[in-house]
């Protein structure tokens, strides 16, 4: 029966990484929501550099692929080559916004008093900015045609610090993340990470690194929060367990504590844990 259950959640998983139906429809939403990004950025004076940077070097990029299709008709690896090198400046300035606007943040994650994103006026405020910006990132590993293509840009994240500004920002404290940045906060980062460590030992062994493997194995609980958090978590696992260094690190944890709402539930059915060093329920 699990095997059966496992086979269907990898069965999904690989539609989701198959060529998509519609990428051009795709890739038209990823300039959407860039559109959207750069107006925001105008606000912080690093964002407003790093967007005529981007732009700039786009615009180049742009023209010599005009002078690649006049002299003739452009291979598939050409066009991939150009669609990943756009990719990889969006990604790049996404990683700058959420870097900017964690930074922004980071004093309310050790105050006792977090207030509530401010209203405005402007079409898009911090949250939705930070929404658009790990949708993008999702997006563009996705709308990726082949595993070549995607690892360059799995790999450019790494290099690029997104995966640790990632991590930064899903384990801010509850109140922070509620408060300003809103509901499916998590389930967005986590959508990330599984699409980020998709056949991809580098990356994967850099959130094993940085401490974040018990954060990925904890989100396979119910978050009210965060719809989807789970399913993204459970891909996510699926994708890390086929490095052998967390499959051993996974062996070797330990039970450090019992959950207290877990006791609670269980108690109500008439059960209890016997031994916390080593779980095991009793009637």
């Amino acid at each position: 029966m699990a095997d059966d259950w496992m086979s269907e959640r990898d069965a999904k998983w690989e539609q989701t990484r198959g060529p998509l139906v519609n990428e051009a429809a795709t890739l038209q939403t990823i300039a959407i929501h860039m559109d959207s990004l750069q107006t925001h950025a105008q606000q912080y004076d690093p964002l407003k550099i790093a967007a005529l940077e981007m732009n700039d070097r786009h615009k180049a990029a742009q023209e010599d692929w005009e002078g690649v299709v006049r002299h003739a008709s452009p291979t598939a690896e050409l066009r991939s080559a150009f669609k990943t090198k756009v990719l990889k400046m969006m990604c790049q300035f996404c990683g700058k916004v959420l870097a900017v606007i964690h930074e922004k943040n980071s004093h309310y994650h050790s105050s006792s008093v977090v207030p509530p994103l401010p209203c405005t006026s402007q079409e898009v405020n911090d949250a939705e900015a930070v929404h658009y910006a790990f949708t993008i990132i999702a997006e563009a590993l996705a709308v990726c045609c082949d595993s070549q293509t995607t690892q360059k840009l799995q790999d450019f994240l790494l290099e690029e610090g997104v995966l640790s500004t990632l991590v930064a920002m899903y384990t801010i404290p509850r109140e922070v993340e509620l408060l300003r940045y809103g509901e499916g906060y998590k389930t967005c980062i986590m959508r990330c990470v599984a699409n980020v460590t998709y056949e991809n030992n580098s990356t994967t062994a850099s959130f094993l690194e940085q401490g974040f493997v018990p954060s990925i194995l904890s989100a396979t609980k119910v978050d009210e929060e965060n719809s989807g958090l789970r399913e993204w978590a459970e891909f996510t696992i699926r994708n890390i367990t086929g490095y052998p260094p967390v499959v051993t690190f996974i062996k070797e944890l330990k039970a450090q504590r019992i959950d207290p709402e877990a006791e609670r539930e269980l108690a109500k059915s008439g059960m209890r844990i016997t031994n916390p060093e080593c779980p095991k329920i009793s009637p």
